[in-house]
């Protein structure tokens, strides 16, 4: 699929009734053209939401590990939370600072094992001011250089820190311990209890006696209902995803990656083993992949205009 005008207006207003606005179509009575509509119903999202936001502190980045952690902190979000944050259109706010120094103030909700990166929040504006004035934006002005095809990620296999190398220019995503509540839910095993029976009138007895288990074999408790068997995991799923690098910053890119990847987690189009191979190329236009997400925003040259930044294909 070609990412049209179109189809870049069709996913903006998607992405906006997703968080739930009611962004309006083609121009209207009003002579806003449909991308000064889409605005103007991000604009009066952002003032419904608060200002509830993620805060993500940058020491040192190499981008494709940095996509890496995105994704172990998405899987980390709690759902309340993370509901929050998708009516705020995942807002985040990229600070220059070293984690080390200020894990002893501040509760981040995850930091890469190396120290480059970490993340505060998503909570509401005032939870993140004091760290937000202590600290700098991270400015990023100079070209965004793309994607790099030869990047070897190392990831494990949960653990942060923990390093296998997985080929030229793929990122296979890590899998992730179980997090109660968490934004969207990550395939892991399921210890089922069995249920205690039901008491008889008059019965004082509330549990029976210790269950001797045969190996390989599920105890059941005469008279409950039998434990259910733990749902399959999902299949781990390959993707590509590619980012635009025409008239980019390396801070827009860094804006532009972040919300594709956590709506993604949240959509549980990405999940723990699954793998993606990077790609970029100056506009996103030649993409002809069936699209399963993708990032669009004003394009700086045509105000009128949309442009896609970054986008995940189909399963590949």
């Amino acid at each position: 699929m070609t990412p049209t005008q179109e189809v870049l207006l069709s996913w903006a207003a998607d992405r906006l009734r997703a968080a739930g606005a009611a962004p309006g179509g083609d121009a209207g009575d009003d002579g806003l053209s449909a991308v000064a509509r889409l605005r103007a119903a991000r604009e009066a999202l952002a003032v419904a939401a608060g200002g509830h936001a993620a805060v993500c502190v940058l020491a040192d980045l190499d981008v494709p590990s940095w996509m890496a952690e995105v994704f172990r902190f998405a899987v980390k979000v709690p759902a309340e939370d993370g509901e929050a944050w998708r009516r705020a259109l995942t807002r985040t706010v990229f600070l220059s600072g070293r984690p080390a120094n200020l894990r002893e103030r501040f509760a981040f909700s995850h930091t890469s094992a190396d120290g480059s990166a970490a993340w505060f929040g998503p909570a509401p504006a005032a939870a993140g001011a004091t760290l937000r004035r202590l600290l700098k934006t991270f400015e990023g002005t100079r070209p965004f250089e793309g994607l790099p095809e030869g990047a070897v990620l190392r990831l494990g296999s949960g653990e942060a820190g923990t390093a296998a190398p997985v080929g030229m220019g793929t990122v296979r995503l890590p899998g992730t311990v179980q997090s109660p509540g968490r934004m969207t839910p990550v395939p892991e095993p399921i210890a089922f209890t069995p249920a205690p029976p039901s008491l008889v009138p008059g019965q004082t007895s509330s549990l029976p006696p210790p269950l001797s288990c045969v190996p390989g074999r599920s105890a059941h408790v005469p008279g409950s209902v039998p434990p259910l068997p733990a749902p399959a995991r999902r299949s781990p799923v390959h993707r590509e995803l590619y980012a635009a690098t025409a008239g980019v910053t390396l801070a827009a890119a860094l804006v532009h990656l972040h919300h594709l990847l956590v709506e993604a987690v949240a959509d549980d189009l990405l999940a723990p083993g699954d793998r993606l191979t990077l790609r970029s190329a100056p506009r996103l236009s030649t993409v002809t992949r069936p699209v399963a997400a993708l990032r669009a925003d004003t394009d700086a040259l045509h105000p009128d205009q949309l442009q896609a930044y970054a986008l995940l294909t189909e399963e590949i």
